[in-house]
Parts: structure tokens; sequence; C-alpha cells
């Protein structure tokens, strides 16, 4: 009986946290750029496979310490890739900000979280 319990609980157990996973997916702004079938844009993600969706990258600017497109059409692209929330409320968005080449000896982040003042431009809640 004792095994029987234990059993009945830990299957209760994996049955809440299976309803609480959390899959996050990351889609590039630069996949608009391969070729033939490999092009992909924000309309090819399936808003139900994931719980958080990640768009790359957004940067910050050097100059004002606010977020600043990468690609040339990044303003075109977030509409696009938020819209998704409407096939699927409870998807979540997010914006990755850096990358690869944004990060160097004069990096843009340093400079921004360096004071107080440049923080409460980048993060002005705070």
């Amino acid at each position: 009986m004792h095994t029987f319990i234990v059993l009945l609980l830990t299957g209760f157990a994996w049955q809440i946290n299976a309803k609480n996973y959390v899959r996050v997916c990351y889609h590039t702004n630069w996949s608009q750029y391969r070729p033939g079938a490999g092009k992909f844009w924000p309309e090819n993600i399936d808003p139900d496979l994931c719980t958080h969706l990640v768009y790359s990258f957004a940067k910050i600017n050097r100059n004002n310490d606010k977020l600043a497109m990468y690609e040339w059409n990044d303003d075109k692209l977030y509409p696009r890739f938020n819209a998704l929330k409407k096939k699927n409320p409870g998807l979540r968005t997010l914006l990755a900000v850096g990358g690869w080449n944004h990060e160097n000896h004069n990096s843009p982040f340093s400079k921004m979280v360096k004071t107080a003042a440049s923080k409460a431009t980048f993060i002005p809640e705070l």
C-alpha cells in the first residue's frame, strides 16, 4: 500500500510539473537572409510550440545608452514577432540585447551600467 501511495503522489507531482513547464525558443533577425527554404520570418514560428520566444538581437546605442535596432527592418519585425501573441495569448515575448559582435573592449553594455544615470536612461523604471 505504501508503494502505491508513493507512486500515486509521484505521478500527481509529475502531472503538476508537466503543466508548468517552460520552453524557450530563439528567433534570430538574421534568419531572413538565409537562402531558399532556410529563410525564416516571425510568421514561420509556431506560437503554440513555446512558452517564451526570444527575438535576437537589439543593441545599445553608444551615444545615448538606449535600445537600438541591429537590422534595417527590425522596427517592422518586432510587431510581427509580437503578433504571435494573438494566436497564443499566454506566449511571452522577449528581446535579447547584445550579440557576439556587440561586446568588445569598448563595450556599450559596460558603459551603460557604469553610472546610475546611464542605467536610468536604459531602464527608466529605476
